[in-house]
């Protein structure tokens, strides 16, 4: 099988939804207490709602390979593991378990096991590949369901409220962890991590629709100069009001990231060539005209682009390296310019 420690990844999450649904629905099944009957079952049918979306990616795991996800995919593995056994033991202990107090203790073991970050990591990450929507979204109106009945249960023990609090801010951190790994501080665009995770997930579908891609880099030019002039906070303000006008020309399906100091960088997914001047050109020509403070401010551009065929790792390298050569004949040609040496014949 393709993609071996990333499958395992994902049957492991999978592993741990299936003891959630099954713990929730004996749950549901042991309470005489009709209010948390139905929410039980409710959190179970919901429980059902995230292993569908696992075994999709199961299933797309199998047939097509995927890029790297994780840093440390067997480090992420190992602590999976570790945790699959420990949720199936909540299935029988959740049986014939009438004290609500408890069944809140075990649900909350459960939802503390499903917020170790590969779920949150797989998420950000895995999407656009399987071209599906992310659970993120219903993962965190799941939480905030179990938060508020906690909530509503409070008086039953001092510890219930604590619980809801306490998940809420683990969740919390879940997701901000995983922007953190991907995203520019300054900039809010991808730092080089995260564009090239991103921009590898694309290849991929790209390579397998068999259309182009093509890559955009965006240099300031003179940009010392300008730090050195007017110091590095008019600096940092007019590499982030560049940041946004370039990202407001491009698609929503489009990434851009920082890629160096003052370097962005554009991929674009699916792409006609006769499209990527034009839209570079309209990329300069808008930052040309930002003028912040009322200093003009220019760019120098270069691309490329082609069809992935075989190594998605190595050919995206290419391309990225053969666009920081035409940006680097565009510096040497004058700078305020686009430069590709790669005709236009498609």
């Amino acid at each position: 099988m393709k993609n071996k420690v990333i499958s395992e990844i994902i049957q492991l999450c999978l592993s741990i939804e299936n003891a959630a649904y099954e713990t929730y629905n004996e749950l549901s099944d042991s309470t005489k207490n009709r209010t948390m009957k139905k929410f039980w079952k409710v959190m179970s049918s919901e429980e059902k709602t995230h292993i569908a979306f696992w075994e999709k990616l199961k299933y797309y795991t199998s047939r097509f390979t995927f890029p790297p996800v994780f840093e440390s995919p067997l480090k992420t593995k190992n602590e999976l593991q570790q945790i699959v056994p420990k949720a199936k033991v909540l299935i029988k202990k959740s049986k014939k378990l009438k004290d609500i107090p408890k069944t809140f203790l075990i649900a909350y073991r459960l939802e503390f096991y499903l917020l170790h970050p590969s779920f949150e990591m797989l998420f950000h990450t895995m999407c656009p590949l399987i071209q599906g929507k992310s659970p993120e979204k219903e993962y965190d109106d799941h939480i905030q369901k179990f938060i508020n009945c906690l909530e509503k249960n409070r008086q039953l023990s001092l510890e219930l409220d604590l619980l809801g609090e306490t998940l809420k801010n683990l969740w919390d951190k879940s997701k901000t962890l995983t922007l953190q790994a991907t995203t520019d501080f300054l900039t809010t665009l991808y730092n080089r991590h995260g564009f090239h995770c991103f921009a590898e997930q694309f290849c991929y579908l790209a390579k397998r629709n068999k259309k182009y891609v093509a890559v955009i880099m965006i240099d300031i030019d003179d940009f010392k100069k300008v730090n050195d002039k007017y110091g590095h906070p008019f600096a940092d303000i007019v590499l982030k009001e560049i940041s946004l006008k370039t990202k407001s020309l491009i698609r929503k399906s489009d990434l851009i990231g920082r890629y160096g100091g003052e370097e962005l960088i554009v991929f674009l997914p699916e792409v006609k060539p006769k499209g990527i001047l034009v839209l570079a050109e309209k990329i300069r020509k808008n930052i040309e005209a930002l003028k912040p403070n009322n200093i003009t401010v220019t760019v120098s551009i270069g691309y490329s682009y082609r069809k992935i065929k075989n190594n998605i790792n190595i050919e995206l390298q290419e391309l990225i390296n053969m666009a920081d050569n035409n940006l680097l004949k565009a510096k040497q040609s004058g700078k305020n310019q686009v430069y590709s040496d790669q005709l236009i014949n498609n």
